[in-house]
């Protein structure tokens, strides 16, 4: 998908989050893609999935989160 003239990945759900290197990161399933294609991403890239965010740590409070 492309929105403002850059490529942007839809995101299915976010299965997981951590601290790496001092940032905040999601592990995310791509939406359209099987279970093994998951990536780690920084929060910053995940400012049109905010809603996404919110849903997963409502569902797992004690993960780390901003």
């Amino acid at each position: 998908m492309v929105v403002n003239d850059s490529d942007e990945w839809e995101v299915d759900w976010i299965l997981d989050s951590k601290r790496r290197y001092q940032k905040l990161h999601y592990l995310l399933q791509w939406a359209g893609y099987h279970y093994v294609q998951t990536s780690w991403k920084p929060a910053e890239n995940l400012g049109n999935a905010q809603e996404l965010v919110d849903d997963f740590h409502q569902e797992h409070p004690r993960k780390p989160r901003r």
